[in-house]
């Protein structure tokens, strides 16, 4: 089910404004209104090969995952000091993979009323998900952001161990990538003109809740200039970022009682961003990644049927590639 629990940051969409300033470039900021609501779908692919290690021995295998998001924003309340309070929910998600044996599976997942329909060379299984297993898809999430795009608080306690806290710890680094590479713009404190660029550190702390030694992971934008895009006319920016052997640690109290150690993780993107000129939505974000690196976890969790059962599993990332493209609806 590795395809089930993709990164939460590419499902981020919000709405925006910009203001021209005579001679001086455009001053792009979001504009919250209280009630709006605004929907994407987005569409991911991941490639690469991954090595398995247990106790019981290893394995390697091509992974090849397809999956289509529809993701929807609310605004729930803009406060007085311009704060925008956004609620994050999903429509039917839809998966495509390959077992090792080459063998597809076809999956989707409702999160209205948490069933998994799986379809497997022709036969299809309705089975339905535990309570609690993908909570963070069925509840959607909550965020705090600013009329820049800087994320004020994201979720809570709950989000993170959804993030971190499933059997399948090839989840923990694409949450993280996709956390880093999906975000949206962070807006510049001043206007800008085709050719200008800005940076801005991700918030990687404040947004797992956790200590993350090391450099600080920075976005480096560019206002690349004004073009059409499918006929509809945009503000064209563009974002790159590096994060070279990050190394990180989620407690067990978060990560649904299992320890997940991330080690010699890399990650290397690059992100185009397209805003409508005439009301300044996201139109479109394209974003391209390679990571590597190495997730252990181990600890006790519960099977299907709420019984114990010990973990002790290593996964190691070679090449992993993660292309998305977000769409308005």
């Amino acid at each position: 089910m590795r395809a089930m629990r993709v990164g939460v940051g590419l499902a981020l969409v919000a709405m925006a404004t910009s203001v021209a300033v005579a001679d001086e470039g455009t001053l792009l900021r979001y504009k919250w209104t209280a009630g709006a609501q605004d929907a994407e779908n987005v569409a991911v692919d991941m490639t690469g090969k991954i090595t398995v290690t247990t106790p019981q021995g290893t394995q390697s295998s091509n992974l090849k995952n397809h999956v289509t998001m529809p993701t929807f924003v609310r605004v729930e309340e803009v406060t007085a000091d311009g704060l925008a309070h956004l609620k994050i929910s999903f429509g039917l998600i839809a998966f495509d993979t390959v077992q090792p044996d080459g063998t597809p599976i076809h999956g989707e997942f409702n999160p209205a009323d948490s069933t998994l329909v799986v379809t497997v060379n022709g036969q299809r299984e309705v089975q339905q998900i535990p309570p609690g297993t993908f909570d963070l898809l069925a509840k959607g999430f909550t965020q705090v952001m600013d009329d820049r795009g800087q994320i004020k608080q994201f979720g809570g306690d709950d989000v993170i161990k959804q993030m971190f806290g499933g059997s399948d710890p090839t989840n923990t680094a694409m949450n993280i990538g996709q956390l880093i590479s999906g975000m949206e713009p962070i807006l510049p404190e001043k206007a800008v003109k085709p050719g200008d660029t800005w940076e801005s550190p991700v918030p990687l702390e404040k947004l797992l809740h956790i200590k993350v030694p090391g450099k600080p992971v920075v976005l480096k934008y560019k206002y690349v200039g004004d073009e059409d895009l499918a006929g509809v006319p945009c503000r064209h920016l563009s974002a790159t970022v590096e994060a070279t052997d990050l190394s990180l640690s989620v407690p067990p109290v978060i990560a649904g009682g299992l320890r997940t150690d991330v080690t010699g993780y890399g990650l290397s993107s690059a992100i185009d961003y397209y805003l409508s000129v005439e009301d300044t939505h996201v139109v479109v974000v394209k974003s391209k990644a390679v990571e590597h690196g190495i997730i252990h976890v181990q600890g006790k969790q519960k099977d299907p049927n709420g019984e114990d059962v010990d973990m002790d599993q290593t996964v190691t990332l070679e090449d992993f590639k993660v292309a998305s493209e977000s769409k308005r609806m």
